[in-house]
């Protein structure tokens, strides 16, 4: 049966497997391109192309239930520029350690086959795929993991990246997590349990696009290592900490960065009251909220101001055009919502929360 077929510049390009599997080769050249085919009659318990470098593409790879580590199955495969990993059975699988590590030219990624929930090591796995634009890991089961360090180090063209289903109940390392994601603009973590985690340095260290970060309900009171974590993300605004706790936000918000003068919104329960740290504002908002319509889809330049004329809000564009809501009891906004569109001609309608809270 086939278990392998691939691409690769060179001859003699082979995966490394357990002790003693055996399988046959076919191996044919067109135009210099080698075109690999491995058959057997049985499964193997391990397999991976370390530093093969020679690897291009993967079309087809089988992985069943008795593989238990994918640790570096890719390493510094560097010239390797799509994977197709869809009879991949993870069932079983304990480690992703490195997985992609280096893998420098894969621009993408489809792992919705992965099944995750045995698995308690992500360190490296993505550690400088700078090619990757866009990464979907909704569907990973993250309950066992326990380190996650250097996870997406490097990805420095990724835009996109989903990891709304993400428990991380027992992870304890979040070291360099995101450290030189450069593009990625905004970050939901809001499902990231961090009551165990003691390490966290350079975690956001220079994604100096990012401009908004959900960090709602951490709890670092374990943390101790928390050097760099922001260090040049320069650029972030917007930062949701809806039920954090007074020391966490704390923690975090004396470690923004301060090179450029950006208010920072900061949600929080416990307070209503205005505070400065760093030369920074941060704004505070109590959790009672409504659901409204604002006549507009905003962008990072606009702003809602309370007219006293008119008795209610309007939106003070960028490009100087002024919009009158609806709005006409003063409450503070909540600018926390993905921005989509600039101000302009054609108005659309969107909801954004109002919080309850009297000026």
């Amino acid at each position: 049966m086939l278990i392998a077929k691939y691409t690769a510049s060179a001859s003699g390009v082979l995966p490394t497997f357990n002790n003693g599997y055996q399988y046959t080769v076919n191996e044919t050249n067109s135009n210099g391109i080698y075109i690999v085919e491995l058959y057997s009659d049985t499964d193997f318990t391990s397999c991976n192309f370390n530093g093969k470098t020679n690897l291009l593409t993967v079309e087809y790879l089988k992985v069943t239930s008795n593989v238990t580590s994918l640790r570096n199955m890719f390493y510094n495969c560097m010239n390797l520029t799509s994977a197709n990993l869809s009879d991949f059975n993870t069932s079983n699988v304990t480690v992703l350690y490195g997985m992609f590590n280096r893998c420098s030219n894969l621009t993408s990624l489809d792992l919705s086959s992965f099944n995750t929930s045995s698995v308690t090591t992500m360190a490296y796995m993505f550690y400088n795929c700078s090619n990757l634009t866009s990464l979907d890991l909704s569907n990973f089961n993250t309950s066992d993991v326990t380190n996650v360090a250097y996870m997406f180090h490097g990805c420095s063209k990724l835009t996109s990246l989903n990891l709304s289903s993400f428990n991380t109940s027992k992870v304890s390392n979040m070291s360099y997590m995101f450290y030189n994601c450069s593009n990625l603009t905004s970050l939901d973590l809001s499902s990231f349990n961090t009551s165990r985690v003691s390490n966290m340095p350079s975690m956001f260290n220079n994604c100096s696009q990012l401009i908004q970060i959900d960090v709602s309900n951490w709890n670092t009171s374990n943390v101790i290592n928390t050097d760099n974590v922001f260090t040049w993300a320069n650029n972030l605004i917007h930062i949701g900490m809806v039920y954090c706790d007074l020391d966490t936000i704390n923690k975090l918000s004396n470690l923004l960065p301060t090179t450029k003068a950006k208010q920072v919104y900061v949600h929080d329960v416990s307070s209503s009251e205005c505070t400065e740290v760093n030369n920074i504002t941060f704004i505070d908002y109590i959790s009672d909220s409504e659901s409204i319509t604002l006549p507009i889809i905003l962008s990072p330049n606009d702003e809602v101001l309370w007219d006293d004329s008119s008795q209610r809000y309007i939106i003070k564009c960028f490009n100087g055009t002024t919009i009158q809501t609806d709005i006409t009891s003063k409450f503070k906004i909540d600018l926390y919502t993905p921005y989509t569109m600039i101000c302009g001609d054609n108005v659309t309608s969107i909801s954004v929360n109002i919080n309850r809270k009297e000026m």
